[in-house]
């Protein structure tokens, strides 16, 4: 504008109606989106950046022959009970203060009126109304605007409003280009006069914004996060200390994946494996979600797959929008692309530290397991990625993959794969299995039980067995050739005819004096004589009674029961034997002193013997330790 007409004119207040279609605008935006209410300083520093980088952009078009120092400046004035967004960009002009402002085309207010007038707050978001400079409303009895655009041939303007359909527009005071909307923060807001208060809001959502954001001389950014840079040019401590600053913690992650994709989508980012306290805790803060460096959300559950939950760190795409809402996140292509190429790239990366350094593997895998054999589960392409990489520690010490332990045991147990679930419970069957030359994985994590079933199902040619439910691998075989007769004693030789009747009379002993209707009494010569006996349950059934325990409730078809195998080598047995042979007066307390300390050892070792019967044993023991101390 030029000529004293129109100075005259500019002198004078303007006053008008915003046009929107309905006049309640206002009231909805502090209802509705307050449980969103730090997005208006988003918002507002999001135009303020806009607002730079047009005026970068014209600088380097020539169109603009300044220099400036691209800055956001936000200051707090609790007496005047003000917040203010300062930028040094392009700045408006009256007329595009009248398009930009006050012309706002709420085309879909009506509609968002009707569709969420019923809904909870927390599933509103300010990315379903698209209001931008007026979220500011939100938090904000008046707001002023104070702009000076970089036309030589404008001035100053000044508008405001005070949350009613109503503003005024005037001759502002800004002598430098750039752009001040003052905020004055209404009583319910008023925390936000507090300097901690929005630093906070600040390194929340505008953390990675590349152009400066100072309160009180403090730079409240990083314009360059790590992500932007090669990895080639990163040090492991860089990529360490910006998962300590990001998450407020002291602890370093276990593994990186840093992420620099141009095609199918643009997204740069990096993601971190942390340490967990307990297994499979997810940590309670998950991947943060950019858009061009400003922050959308930490609701990473909807662009990864569950079992990459406890996933960290930050991921910036502008293929993500800006306001976008979880139930968005869940159908949007693109992000459905991008979880998908998380999980390939974790697989990568774990690959890569399992070729490259094998001790550093193992030392992340116990954090890892449950999570990488979950995925394995819910994935089929990861589980192909990453199935030569499950690693497994053996009852002889080592660390082996399932490949390489079928490669070694495939003349000894064909497909059968022995494992344990507890080391300490089942020792007396890994030394079994170790003085057998035998080989047995140990697999004690809470998710082993499905992850077996799911392997089995998954390769279809091998069969998991714990080692107390095969008991045939021990049995001491005969080089006696003489064929028996099931059935028929007569045929048998001699010593076979003894060794039978030894065992049914060993069997008889025991099935007298440990008074279990539904016990199973095998008795058989192991190739050790250390163990008098042990409890054997077949695989099938201890897999159904785990199940009963995890589901809290009975299987259908699932009778509990256990097989006791007795070792006729064992020198208690032998003795006991003896005993029923002999005449001692008090043969038969002591015969089923020794049934029952068997039978509750036996028990004692599969962590069956409990309460009463554990209490019971315990006296047992006692009276017997007391017997043999006597002189």
């Amino acid at each position: 504008m030029s000529g004293k007409n129109n100075k005259k004119e500019n002198e004078e207040i303007k006053k008008g109606e915003l046009s929107i279609e309905i006049d309640n605008l206002f009231p909805i935006l502090k209802k509705w989106m307050y449980s969103e209410r730090d997005i208006f300083l988003r918002e507002l520093i999001a135009n303020s950046h806009d607002a730079i980088k047009k005026l970068q952009n014209l600088t380097r078009f020539g169109e603009y022959d300044q220099t400036i120092e691209a800055q956001i400046i936000v200051e707090v004035d609790k007496e005047k009970g003000t917040l203010t967004v300062s930028d040094n960009g392009l700045g408006m002009t009256e007329d595009e203060i009248s398009r930009y402002i006050n012309q706002v085309a709420f085309s879909g207010v009506n509609d968002f009126v009707k569709k969420y007038m019923d809904k909870d707050e927390k599933d509103i978001t300010i990315g379903f109304f698209g209001v931008g400079f007026y979220s500011s409303f939100m938090v904000s009895k008046e707001v002023e605007i104070q702009t000076s655009s970089y036309r030589n041939d404008s001035e100053p303007v000044k508008w405001n409003c005070e949350g009613t359909p109503s503003f005024k527009m005037e001759k502002g005071t800004r002598n430098k280009t750039g752009t001040d909307v003052i905020l004055h923060i209404d009583d319910e807001n008023s925390d936000l006069l507090d300097k901690n208060t929005v630093k906070n809001i600040i390194k929340k959502h505008c953390k990675f914004l590349p152009i400066p954001i100072k309160m009180d001389d403090e730079l409240l950014n990083d314009p360059e996060p790590l992500w932007l840079k090669s990895p080639a040019s990163v040090e492991e401590e860089d990529y360490q200390k910006f998962y300590r600053d990001l998450y407020n913690t002291y602890q370093n992650p276990h593994f990186w994946v840093h992420l620099n994709i141009d095609y199918p989508f643009d997204l740069k980012g990096i993601l971190y494996f942390p340490k967990l306290g307990h297994e499979m805790e997810t940590p309670q803060e998950q991947i943060k979600i950019y858009c061009n460096h400003m922050f959308v959300t930490d609701h990473s559950k909807e662009l990864v797959p569950e079992f990459m939950t406890l996933l960290q760190g930050a991921l910036d795409s502008p293929d993500i929008p800006l306001n976008i809402s979880r139930s968005m996140l869940q159908r949007d292509s693109v992000v459905i692309k991008i979880g998908q190429l998380i999980v390939s790239q974790v697989a990568k990366e774990l690959k890569g530290i399992h070729r490259d350094d094998q001790k550093r593997y193992e030392e992340i895998w116990k954090d890892i397991d449950p999570v990488v054999k979950y995925g394995c589960m819910q994935d089929e392409k990861f589980y192909k990625k990453m199935k030569d990489d499950l690693i497994f520690k053996t009852n002889q010490g080592g660390i082996t993959t399932l490949k390489d332990y079928m490669d070694r045991n495939e003349e000894k147990n064909a497909e059968l794969i022995f494992y344990s679930t507890d080391e300490i419970k089942q020792k007396s069957y890994l030394n079994l299995l170790k003085e057998n030359d035998l080989e047995a994985l140990i697999m004690d994590s809470v998710i082993d039980p499905h992850f077996i079933q799911f392997l089995e199902q998954a390769e279809g040619n091998i069969r998991f067995t714990r080692v107390d439910s095969d008991i045939s691998r021990f049995i001491q075989k005969t080089n006696d050739e003489d064929a028996e007769i099931p059935g028929n004693k007569s045929n048998m030789p001699k010593s076979k005819k003894k060794t039978a009747d030894e065992k049914e009379k060993i069997k008889e002993l025991f099935k007298k004096y440990i008074e279990n209707e539904g016990l199973n009494v095998e008795v058989e010569e192991l190739k050790t004589d250390r163990i008098p006996g042990i409890i054997v349950i077949e695989e099938l059934m201890r897999r159904f009674e785990d199940m009963s325990k995890l589901t809290k409730t009975q299987v259908f078809g699932y009778n509990p029961q256990h097989v006791l195998v007795i070792n006729s080598r064992n020198q208690v047995i032998k003795n006991l034997l003896k005993l029923y042979r002999g005449r001692k007066k008090d043969r038969e307390a002591r015969m089923e002193a020794l049934c029952r300390t068997v039978y509750d050892m036996a028990l004692l070792g599969q962590g069956k013997l409990q309460g009463e019967k554990l209490t019971e044993f315990l006296d047992r023991t006692e009276e017997i330790m007391k017997k043999f101390s006597e002189l």
